[in-house]
């Protein structure tokens, strides 16, 4: 592939492949996921249930909540961006009569512009 101005250093592409098979090209990728989500500092105060995580920089989190551990549908609790830097983040939920809860925090990477 060339450039219409060839005269301009650098902006000519050139792609060259290798048939060797002894040295067949590799594709090597690194990648280290960011480290779980813990709940920390999980307390009952009064009628209020309350729970901490470290929110990392670039992540969007959704703290969810359902009925029964196995089965049924997950409710939004909060929801909580770290754009920036990293955060604690704290989230609270009042115990009703029915006290059987089970929570979940969901991560995605920010869609922050």
């Amino acid at each position: 592939l060339k450039s219409a101005q060839e005269h301009v250093p650098l902006t000519a592409r050139r792609f060259a492949a290798r048939e060797d098979a002894a040295r067949a090209a590799r594709l090597e990728i690194e990648y280290a996921p960011p480290p779980e989500t813990r709940l920390r500092d999980v307390r009952v105060s009064g009628r209020l249930f309350r729970f901490r995580f470290d929110a990392l920089a670039g992540y969007t989190y959704t703290v969810e909540r359902r009925h029964t551990a196995g089965a049924g549908e997950w409710w939004p609790l909060t929801n909580f961006t770290a754009k920036l830097a990293d955060v604690e983040a704290e989230a609270s939920d009042v115990i009703e009569p029915d006290p059987a809860r089970f929570y979940r925090v969901r991560r995605e990477p920010c869609q922050c512009d």
